[in-house]
């Protein structure tokens, strides 16, 4: 759902009494004293016939965001459940009984993000109560619901469930997600163009945000033509263009992702651990994949609409030409 940031210092901060003051408390785990070897220390399919989502959001977990994050094309299934179910437990358990939905790829694609919170948490336990100052209230806020967000969604699970090594194969098999990716990877890796052709037509008919979202800069097939350059549509960008992965980062907002604070697991824990707390991806791309150029910014969200365009009307060629 993930993305490197640096390790940081602060966490946890709770609002305190009303005098502007953050309280340092640290995250407690699935695997915390007292409850190691319980009921939670797989994730577990629930037994029974399929059943609908959990709950709808609570007011601070918004069921939809902000138009402007959530571009113009309707949320996957399996995302729409994700945003309106405030536990993170219970998304997987939902998620896990609907592997024709893309439920596996979409569990595994979650816990791989909620470990990237859980890379933090031994500091975080051994933290002492601390306080700091906030100038910009506004900030401070925005910092108290993303922590609060991270724990509803990631704290109730043990670091077995985190890697997925446990997830029954049978079910991953049943997953179109699990099986277009695995395919893209390995025929791209291969240098196959007529397959990696097949592959890439596979994921343009599910048009997945959370799946190109793992995908990436990847979809222009760094490495299969050329190592120098990505291609799209007839034109050639260097590897280390600024406006390609500006692109392809916001790629996935185009196609229904909802990359707002409030839903966006990577914007919530840059936010909740002391770094800049953008709004949405919009506002982290210009400032930091765009370097602050407006330019560069205009440019890269043109190219991203010109890929969801074509990834909404199946145009393989323009990812990767056939082979004359």
């Amino acid at each position: 759902m993930s993305r490197q940031y640096k390790t940081l210092l602060l966490a946890a901060m709770v609002l305190a009494g009303g005098v502007g003051v953050l309280l340092i408390a640290p995250f407690h785990s699935a695997e915390a004293p007292g409850r190691a070897g319980t009921a939670h220390s797989r994730v577990a399919v629930p037994a029974g016939p399929p059943s609908d989502p959990p709950a709808a959001a609570t007011p601070n977990q918004p069921a939809q965001a902000p138009s402007e994050a959530i571009g113009d094309m309707p949320a996957h299934p399996m995302l729409k459940a994700f945003y309106e179910t405030k536990s993170g437990r219970a998304f997987v358990q939902y998620a896990m009984q609907h592997p024709e939905r893309g439920g596996m790829f979409y569990s595994r694609a979650f816990l791989r993000q909620c470990g990237l919170v859980r890379a933090q948490d031994d500091q975080l336990q051994h933290l002492q109560a601390a306080t700091e100052q906030e100038h910009d209230g506004h900030t401070h806020r925005r910092r108290v619901e993303a922590l609060r967000f991270l724990r509803d969604k990631c704290t109730d699970f043990t670091s077995a469930e985190l890697s997925g090594a446990d997830f029954p194969a049978t079910l991953v098999d049943q997953d179109s997600l699990e099986a277009s990716s695995a395919s893209f990877y390995k025929e791209t890796q291969n240098k196959n163009i007529e397959a990696a052709r097949l592959a890439i037509k596979s994921i343009l008919g599910l048009a997945d945000p959370v799946q190109l979202d793992q995908i990436g800069v990847r979809i222009l097939t760094p490495g299969l033509q050329s190592t120098k350059t990505f291609h799209f549509d007839g034109h050639q960008y260097p590897v280390a263009s600024e406006v390609v992965h500006t692109a392809a980062y916001l790629l996935p907002c185009e196609l229904g992702l909802a990359c707002s604070l409030e839903n966006d697991l990577a914007l919530a824990l840059q936010c909740a651990t002391g770094q800049t707390c953008f709004q949405t991806r919009q506002d982290r791309a210009l400032a930091e994949m765009a370097s602050g150029s407006e330019d560069t910014y205009e440019n890269a969200k043109r190219l991203s609409k010109q890929m969801a365009n074509a990834i909404r009307s199946g145009n393989v060629d323009a990812f990767i030409p056939a082979a004359k």
